[in-house]
């Protein structure tokens, strides 16, 4: 509602002034009665402890400038879904050595999903009028996770094709295992 981004959020969550100006122009009454209600209960220790996850999950994103360039642009400039239906291609260099394990691990997860809700707004299409978009995943294992499974199990019918790589089975997520298998 604010345009906020993930420095907002982290705003929010460890600024208690800028929480007091930000929630009470928040528009959707149950986000607003959260913060006001909920929130504002927990206890300090609570209230710490539950932030300091949170914290953790987004300071990745935010202490790589390359990565916290992309994350908290202002706009979303990077059109997936019509990248796959104008058949553009698109290379996405997640280099460890460049922007860190993490970051490439977490940014490419990002993006794998993306690609998948993307290729879920075909659904609008018939069959027939989506055109094929190839994902190649070089070291798969790295951005595999629960939702891969999803993607390889319904990814077909809305024309997006999975080429995946890695070294051995061993180095893949069990649950995500059997879909790469049996897909």
């Amino acid at each position: 509602e604010q345009r906020g981004n993930l420095l907002s959020l982290m705003r929010i969550l460890g600024d208690p002034h800028y929480r007091e100006q930000v929630v009470p122009r928040i528009a959707d009454e149950i986000v607003r009665g959260f913060w006001q209600n909920e929130f504002a209960r927990w206890s300090e220790s609570y209230r710490t402890e539950a932030v300091a996850a949170i914290m953790n999950k987004i300071r990745p994103f935010v202490t790589n400038s390359c990565i916290r360039a992309i994350v908290t642009h202002p706009s979303r400039s990077l059109n997936l879904r019509h990248a796959m239906d104008a058949g553009k291609i698109l290379l996405i260099n997640l280099s460890k050595g460049r922007i860190g394990e993490d970051n490439s691990n977490l940014l490419g997860a990002f993006l794998v999903s993306s690609i998948q809700l993307s290729a879920m707004t075909r659904a609008d299409l018939k069959e027939q009028e989506r055109k094929d978009f190839y994902l190649y995943v070089d070291e798969f294992q790295n951005f595999a996770n629960a939702s891969f499974a999803d993607i390889l199990s319904e990814a077909r019918k809305y024309k997006l094709n999975l080429t995946i790589a890695h070294q051995y089975v061993e180095q893949m997520d069990e649950i995500v295992r059997p879909a790469v298998f049996g897909n």
